[in-house]
C-alpha cells in the first residue's frame, strides 16, 4: 500500500475489514494486541496507530513520538509472555508522515493465506482447503484424546509448521492410517456432537483431507509421532515446500549434475535427509506413498552412489546426507516444550518409521546404560535357548513399560517374533501384565514384569 494511498481523501471514514485505527497519544494501546491476533487469524490486515474514532468520524491526531512507539512495539512482538509468536518483519512496520504529523503503520499478514476465489452465486469464498485441512486437525485432536492421559490438547503455530498434540495413543496401525478410510475413534459421542454443528468430516476420512488440504499448497507431508510414558499424539503440518528452491539450489551445486539425473523418488529423499536431517522408509512413505520395498531399492541405490550416508541396520535404518555429521537422535523441537520426539531412525524394510520405536530416558534419547546392558547377551548371540530369552524379557520389563518393537530393537530381535513366541504366552502366565488390558491388541500395546505382590 503507498503511502498517499493511506491517507487519501477516498478513504472511508469508518473502519473496514482490512484497516483499523488506533490512538496512540498514551503509548501503544492494549487493544492492539486483540486486533493483531485476531487479523493473523483471518485475512490480516493493516493497523493505523494515530488516529483516533470521535463520533463516527477520523480524527488525524498522530503520535507523539514514532520511533519510540516502534522501539516498545518491537519489544513486546519479542516477548513471549507478550505474544506466543512474531508474525511481523521490519518492512511490515513504518513510520508515515502527513501534514507534520507521525503515524506507525503495521500491516499483519495471516497465518493462512485466502486467495481470491468466487464461489458458484460470485460471492468472495474466505475458506480454502488448506482451512479445512487445519480444521480437520483440530477436530481429530479434540475427538481422538483421551482425556484421562497426561496434559491436554496442544495447538502451536511456528514459521514453518503447525503442531497438534493429545494425551493418548494411536488406535490405528500407521499401515491404516497411510491407507486411509479406516476409523476408530476414541470419544464417539463428542465426534457426533462435532459433526451436528458442521464440523468433522464422514468417519476415516479425516487424514484423506488433512494430506490433501497439505498436498494443495505442495507442502511436505503431514506426519505422525507417538511417545509413551507418557502417552501422546503428535500431528505435524510442515509449512514448506516438498522441494524448497534453496535446498534444490544447494544440493545440485554439492553433487553437480549427478542430483539432475535423479528420479523424483530420489530427488525427494536427498531433499528430506536435508530439510529434516534425515530420512526413513517410513517418512518417505508418508510423502510419496510408494511401497516400502521401491523405498528400499532407493534408498539403497542413494547410498552406493554417494548421496547418503546409512545409520544403523535393517529395520531401524536412517539415512543422512554424505559428509554431514550425525544428529542428536533422537531430538525434540528446539522452540517447543510440548514436542514429542523427532526421530529419524526408521524402517528401511517394513512400514514401520522411527516413531514406532519411542525411545523413553528423556533428555538422552538413548536407552538407559542398564537397560541396554541387561539385553546386550541377546545382541551379541544369533540365537539364545528360550528360557533365557524368557528370563531377559523379564529382567528388561521390570524396569519400565516396554512394547515389542522396543523389546525388538533392545534384543536385536524381530518384534512380530517375540510377540508370537514369547510375549502372549508369558501374558497368558501372569509373568508379564499388559499397559492397557482392556485391548490386547493395540498397536501401542506394552508389557511389564508383574511382581509377585500384585
Amino acid at each position: 500500500m503507498r503511502q498517499l494511498d493511506l491517507f487519501s481523501p477516498l478513504l472511508p471514514t469508518a473502519e473496514g475489514t482490512d484497516t483499523e485505527f488506533k490512538s496512540a497519544r498514551g503509548g501503544l494501546p492494549g487493544s492492539f494486541w486483540e486486533t493483531y491476533s485476531a487479523m493473523a487469524s483471518t485475512q490480516g490486515g493493516t493497523i493505523v496507530l494515530g488516529v483516533a474514532e470521535r463520533g463516527g468520524q477520523l480524527a488525524w491526531e498522530g503520535v507523539p513520538d514514532a520511533a519510540q512507539l516502534r522501539t516498545v512495539l518491537w519489544n513486546q512482538l519479542n516477548d513471549c509472555q507478550k505474544v506466543s509468536r512474531n508474525l511481523l518483519s521490519d518492512g511490515d512496520v513504518r513510520t508515515v508522515a502527513q501534514e507534520e504529523r507521525q503515524y506507525v503503520v503495521v500491516q499483519v499478514s495471516a497465518d493462512l493465506k485466502i486467495p481470491f476465489q468466487l464461489d458458484r452465486a460470485l460471492y468472495r469464498k474466505d475458506d480454502t482447503i488448506v482451512h479445512e485441512a487445519l480444521r480437520e486437525a483440530v477436530v481429530n485432536a479434540l475427538i481422538h484424546a483421551d482425556y484421562r492421559g497426561q496434559g491436554g490438547i496442544v495447538i502451536e503455530r511456528y514459521p514453518d509448521r503447525i503442531e497438534l498434540s493429545n494425551p493418548g495413543s494411536l488406535l490405528l496401525s500407521r499401515e491404516q492410517l497411510l491407507r486411509g478410510s479406516v476409523s476408530e475413534c476414541r470419544n464417539k459421542g463428542l465426534q457426533l456432537m462435532i459433526q451436528m454443528i458442521g464440523g468433522g468430516e464422514k468417519a476415516g476420512s479425516g487424514m484423506d483431507k488433512i494430506r490433501a488440504g497439505w498436498r494443495s499448497q505442495h507442502w511436505r507431508s503431514p506426519k505422525i509421532d507417538e511417545t509413551v510414558q507418557p502417552d501422546r499424539v503428535r500431528l505435524v503440518l510442515p509449512m514448506v515446500s516438498l522441494i524448497p528452491p534453496e535446498v534444490e539450489a544447494e544440493l545440485r551445486e554439492r553433487f553437480g549434475q549427478r542430483f539432475a539425473k535423479l528420479d523424483a523418488t530420489a530427488v525427494q529423499a536427498v531433499v528430506t535427509a536435508r530439510v529434516e536431517g534425515a530420512v526413513t522408509n517410513g517418512r518417505m512413505q508418508e510423502i510419496t506413498g510408494a511401497h516400502p520395498k521401491d523405498i528400499t531399492v532407493v534408498l539403497q541405490s542413494l547410498v552406493r552412489d554417494g548421496f547418503l550416508e546409512q545409520q544403523n541396520q535393517r529395520r531401524w535404518a536412517s539415512y543422512r546426507l554424505a559428509g554431514d555429521s550425525p544428529p542428536n537422535l533422537p531430538q525434540a523441537s528446539a522452540d517447543s516444550p510440548h514436542s514429542a520426539v523427532d526421530s529419524p531412525q526408521s524402517s528401511s524394510d517394513s512400514p514401520h518409521s522411527a516413531e514406532d520405536f519411542p525411545r523413553m530416558t528423556g533428555a538422552t534419547g538413548r536407552w538407559a546404560p542398564a537397560l541396554w546392558a541387561a539385553a546386550e547377551p541377546a545382541r551379541l548371540k544369533g540365537k539364545l535357548p528360550k528360557a533365557q530369552m524368557r528370563s531377559l524379557i523379564e529382567a528388561l520389563c521390570a524396569k519400565e513399560w516396554l512394547t515389542s518393537r522396543d523389546l525388538g530393537e533392545l534384543l536385536a530381535r524381530d518384534p512380530d517374533n517375540l510377540q508370537s513366541r514369547f510375549l502372549t504366552g508369558m501374558v497368558r502366565e501372569g509373568r508379564l501384565q499388559l499397559r492397557h488390558p482392556d485391548v490386547p491388541n493395540r498397536p501401542d500395546q506394552a508389557y511389564r514384569t508383574r511382581m509377585p505382590d500384585e
